[in-house]
């Protein structure tokens, strides 16, 4: 009798989690619910992202976002924006590997690369790791999601892979120079609305000229995006990002945009090894097309923003079926 009330007590408690589960993952991953509802059908053109993609400028007429300047072109397909600020390649990684598993083919998927992503600065920021977003994506057992937070309570799955003390303790390179920790990096911003010459000179190289290595866990999800669309037939596009590199350089020389232009095509090389395509835009617009004049920024004014939309359409969708 006590094994029968057992049982039945966790088959009730099993239900009440999964109900209460799927209503808590409707309101805490709104992206994933978008991406599993576009993925549905296939004339969609997924467009992934960070906050590149919708920041606007302060004197903005025009709010639109990047996605939604391309829409305007009438490319293919129905353009849906699946950014969301501080995305980055191993996030792009996980969306890709799920829908490789679905079967489903949108009509194209447009991964951005922003190289101020692969900044230590960036990559391992603590509140910026999408643990949850990547175990629901990668995770192969069904309605795993709906049991996400008692994993998370019980320590089945690790919400905070970086510590804090962790991430302070990065150390920071240009080239193979030490120049710093990214505890250094927290006092450039805490002077943010006041910094130096020097504050600022040090945040861009921090923040962009850091050394690419083959190891380096973006890059290696880069890798990994370009071989699932070439195992499963995906159209995917890359194109990278602009910088304003004229800044970088009236504070670190030529040598800063020199680095972003290499970097890039490093990226672009190890995508177009997988015969995909990939736009380099990283030098192609100048200082007046960026929102923040004092510290260097990839943020885009909507001249910026309606750059990036037409040429993302010349290249990948013009005149194409």
């Amino acid at each position: 009798m006590r094994l029968r009330r057992l049982i039945v007590f966790l088959f009730l408690l099993l239900i009440a989690q999964s109900i209460t589960g799927y209503f808590v993952f409707l309101r805490t991953s709104p992206e994933i619910v978008r991406f599993r509802s576009y993925l549905k059908d296939e004339n969609n053109i997924l467009f992934f992202g960070d906050s590149v993609i919708h920041e606007f400028g302060p004197t903005d007429t025009d709010h639109s976002t990047i996605a939604q300047m391309l829409e305007k072109f009438n490319p293919p397909g129905s353009v849906k924006d699946l950014s969301h600020g501080a995305y980055e390649m191993r996030v792009f990684d996980a969306y890709l590997s799920n829908i490789a598993r679905s079967g489903q083919h949108p009509k194209a998927i447009i991964i951005p690369i922003n190289l101020r992503a692969y900044s230590p600065v960036k990559d391992r920021e603590p509140v910026y790791q999408f643990a949850k977003e990547t175990f629901i994506l990668t995770t192969q057992i069904p309605f795993i999601e709906y049991f996400y937070r008692p994993l998370a309570i019980f320590r089945a799955i690790n919400l905070y892979p970086i510590s804090t003390e962790e991430y302070l303790a990065t150390p920071l390179y240009w080239g193979d120079k030490l120049v710093g920790h990214i505890s250094d990096y927290a006092r450039i911003d805490a002077t943010y609305k006041n910094p130096t010459y020097d504050d600022i000179r040090d945040f861009m190289i921090y923040e962009h000229l850091y050394p690419l290595k083959p190891d380096d866990r973006n890059i290696i999800a880069l890798e990994d995006i370009a071989q699932t669309a070439r195992a499963h037939n995906l159209n995917v596009v890359f194109y990278v990002t602009p910088i304003d590199y004229q800044h970088g350089d009236r504070y670190v020389g030529k040598v800063f945009g020199e680095t972003i232009k290499s970097d890039a095509q490093m990226l672009c090389d190890i995508v177009k090894a997988h015969d995909l395509p990939c736009l380099d835009l990283s030098t192609a617009l100048t200082s007046n097309y960026f929102i923040d004049s004092v510290y260097i920024n990839v943020h885009l004014k909507e001249a910026g923003r309606a750059f990036v939309a037409q040429k993302v359409y010349d290249a990948f969708f013009k005149g194409r079926p």
